[in-house]
């Protein structure tokens, strides 16, 4: 009992500390826009227009698009939903501060959700904590206003609920659909997502998770018509053939019913309006940089990845990854022997969500920038913990 309490204090202590360290760093710098580094100006320009408007026209315009392509929508509405009120009390400095404060408070959720949506243990959850808060670029994301803290909070928020659902579709989907419009960056996890579902709502075969099915594609849009307001057309027109599939399609096999539901994710990618089009151009255009070099490649990531995250240590990343493999071999063993397991099962799924993103950032970006890595670092210690969550203060039991 000594242990639980200790352990709950620690765990306590830490954000506390974390959230005074924040107030003293987001104050600093922060009298006008004139002093704000370049990657914070993005965001308070996007955030001045919504807060500063016109008029009530000029308003609906902003919230719809401001005119930044870099950052899913939704970033800058959320954002300046915080700012507001600062930026009438205090000006300029109310604006930055908020926004900047808002930024740890989203790390904070994305942490806590994990803790206690998923891990049972308070050693787990302290250790994943204090690895989360002391963890390259975690400070940097506590005090430059960026779309990652937000894409991986919508994310936590998501995969509890993915996790406790069975893996299954559902209306809370449209969490999938918010984090996919925050930064392009989250596609390659969005797509194992929904596979994963799909492949399970087949072996199901029941029409409960058909009409789970239904809702959980409705809801993915209408996350994507909230993030990214400005593909209204092509996602209303998704949405309305998707409910004319579930109108004339009530008796078909399930399988038939997945293939038919692929047609209005085909029409949301090959629709071409002005916007849609924009946007497109847009994120080709600011996948490029001025700081890109062409002779950059994977195995200059994996030497700045093991000199940032381990450092320098060959002994310390090469047994990390040897740590991982071992986590993933007995979860395997453990579901052979035992039966499935969800947990595990989650585990694996953050952990291969986190492997993919590594691997497309250290076969694409051509411009070795650390704070890239961050989010797949942070679903790579999420995976990690839930896993030995599972073995280690658990009995391995079959689930269902």
């Amino acid at each position: 009992m000594l242990k639980i309490i200790l352990l709950k204090y620690v765990f306590f202590i830490n954000i506390v500390i974390y959230i005074i360290l924040c107030i003293f760093g987001n104050i600093d710098a922060s009298f006008g826009k004139h002093i704000l580094y370049m990657d914070e100006s993005v965001t308070y320009d996007g955030v001045y227009k919504i807060i500063n408007r016109i008029n009530a026209d000029n308003l609906i315009d902003n919230v719809i698009n401001v005119g930044d392509y870099r950052y899913g929508q939704i970033y800058f509405n959320i954002n300046a939903l915080i700012g507001t009120v600062p930026s009438e009390l205090f000006g300029e400095q109310g604006q930055i501060i908020s926004i900047r404060m808002f930024q740890p408070f989203l790390i904070l959720g994305s942490l806590i959700a994990f803790s206690f949506g998923i891990l049972k243990n308070w050693e787990s959850r302290v250790l994943f904590c204090i690895i989360i808060l002391v963890m390259p670029y975690t400070a940097y994301y506590s005090t430059m206003p960026k779309p990652e803290p937000l894409q991986i909070f919508f994310f936590s928020i998501f995969f509890v609920l993915f996790y406790r659902k069975k893996f299954n579709f559902g209306i809370y989907w449209i969490l999938l659909g918010l984090f996919f419009s925050v930064k392009i960056s989250s596609l390659t996890t969005t797509i194992l997502l929904i596979i994963t579902s799909t492949i399970i709502l087949i072996k199901n075969k029941e029409l409960l998770e058909i009409n789970k099915l239904y809702y959980g594609i409705i809801s993915f849009f209408l996350g994507i018509l909230i993030g990214l307001p400005f593909l209204y057309k092509p996602i209303l027109q998704s949405i309305i053939l998707i409910l004319v599939l579930i109108l004339i399609n009530k008796n078909l096999k399930i399988t038939k019913i997945v293939y038919l539901l692929c047609f209005p994710i085909i029409l949301f990618i090959f629709y071409r309006d002005y916007e849609f089009n924009t946007w497109i151009k847009n994120l080709v255009i600011y996948m490029r940089h001025p700081a890109d070099n062409p002779i950059i490649g994977f195995i200059d990531w994996v030497i700045f990845l093991k000199a940032e995250y381990f450092f320098s240590s060959i002994f310390l990343s090469t047994y990390l990854l040897i740590f991982i493999g071992y986590l993933l071999y007995r979860s395997g063993l453990s579901m052979y022997e035992y039966g499935f397991n969800r947990k595990l099962t989650a585990g694996i799924l953050i952990i291969t969500c986190a492997i993919l993103n590594l691997l497309l950032i250290s076969f694409n970006v051509k411009r070795i920038w650390g704070f890239y890595l961050w989010p797949s670092m942070f679903m790579l210690t999420a995976g990690i913990f839930i896993i030995i969550d599972e073995i280690y203060y658990n009995k391995i039991r079959k689930k269902y």
